[in-house]
């Protein structure tokens, strides 16, 4: 192995993971305990128990969390995560047949948005293109309030102005209304 294809092995990157049975948050616990950096997209759902209805943090998108680890660790990590019970696989990339990698500023736009737990937010579990219900705009960047810095795409939904959040490939998140005055277009 030369020493660019060992440092390309030793970089960390974001792996987007399928967890199995709904496990999300054991797999959470389980990276977590181990200090690798992951997230899975959550939101507050109501729940009725026992006729009390109340509201509970929940994975917004199931069987999915990212994994940010070199490649090298990431195996090891999904071998013991299975021999815990947690089966783990890798989401492959069609293309190039192997495990999908999330560029690191898109993951940081989509945790940006996604872990706000806003009650507005919308997941889509599948990637927004083109032909779909929803029609994308121009590119932005929103420069003020609880989404400053994200870049985005402007989507309108109930006659209100959003910005929708992609992970390529993978899945989508839409924000809350997002004033005009605090978009700036992007080239």
């Amino acid at each position: 192995m030369s020493f660019s294809e060992a440092s390309a092995h030793n970089t960390e990157k974001w792996y987007a993971m399928r967890v199995a049975y709904q496990q999300e948050l054991k797999a959470k616990t389980f990276f977590d305990s181990r200090k690798i950096q992951n997230f899975i997209p959550m939101q507050y759902v109501l729940k009725n128990t026992n006729g009390n209805k109340h509201k509970k943090l929940s994975p917004a998108i199931h069987n999915l969390i990212f994994v940010k680890t070199s490649g090298g660790i990431i195996k090891g990590l999904k071998m013991e995560a299975e021999l815990r019970g947690i089966p783990i696989r890798y989401i492959m990339d069609r293309a190039t047949n192997s495990p999908m990698i999330v560029p690191d500023y898109e993951m940081c736009n989509f945790i940006a948005v996604a872990g706000t737990y806003d009650d507005q937010l919308i997941f889509l579990p599948y990637n927004v293109g083109k032909g779909g219900k929803i029609h994308i705009k121009e590119k932005v960047l929103i420069t003020g309030g609880l989404f400053k810095g994200v870049e985005g795409y402007v989507v309108k939904i109930k006659k209100d102005r959003r910005i929708l959040v992609s992970i390529t490939g993978m899945c989508s998140v839409i924000t809350s209304f997002v004033h005009p005055c605090m978009l700036e277009k992007i080239k």
